[in-house]
């Protein structure tokens, strides 16, 4: 048997959605994948978005890096994805988010698709006015054309930590932002427009 450090250093390179099937082999993999320092980075695809709120538990209390990758609007709750990011802000030191939807649907419709990219706009929104005191690194980037507003509060103005944030197709008022005042690199994609 391998020494539990040499299991670490393998079980690290296995995707957490994985690492979480692994946990039903054995009680040795069971007590190996559970480990918190495996938790501790994770990237989520929109595939893979059910499993969220779980690999957020698992690694709590630590704080955690976390990528999360949109894919189509409609194959996820994206209300329920960034209200359970809102949940756990307070421990996120690096987030990452690709692939959001800045729309708001189909003006006018009335249909179920619109109201509910309306409530996901709201709740995106209510994720970037929330306190986030161990976040140094933030990216959003957008899939579509349309600008997203980003808060003037951003994280609340309280995001003493943040030094580099990356966006791509939004709007920002670097002057309005207080947050943006201790930042070390700003960047601004291709498809943002700082006003």
């Amino acid at each position: 048997m391998l020494p539990d450090e040499l299991w670490l250093a393998i079980l690290v390179e296995i995707p957490l959605f994985e690492l979480a099937q692994a946990t039903r082999v054995s009680r040795s993999w069971y007590r190996l994948a559970t480990d918190l320092t495996l938790w501790t980075h994770a990237e989520v695809s929109s595939a893979q978005l059910d499993v969220l709120p779980a690999i957020l538990a698992r690694s709590y209390p630590l704080n955690i890096h976390l990528t999360v990758i949109l894919g189509k609007r409609g194959s996820y709750d994206e209300v329920k994805i960034y209200e359970t990011l809102r949940l756990h802000l307070h421990r996120i030191v690096s987030l990452t988010l690709h692939g959001v939807s800045p729309t708001v649907g189909n003006e006018g419709t009335g249909s179920a698709a619109e109201t509910s990219t309306e409530t996901g706009v709201d709740a995106l929104t209510s994720l970037l006015s929330t306190p986030a005191p161990n976040l140094r690194t933030f990216t959003l980037t957008t899939r579509t054309a349309s600008l997203l507003d980003i808060p003037a509060a951003l994280f609340a103005n309280t995001a003493p930590r943040v030094r580099e944030v990356r966006l791509d197709g939004c709007v920002i008022d670097p002057d309005d932002s207080p947050v943006v005042l201790g930042i070390a690199r700003v960047g601004l994609g291709a498809r943002c427009v700082a006003t």
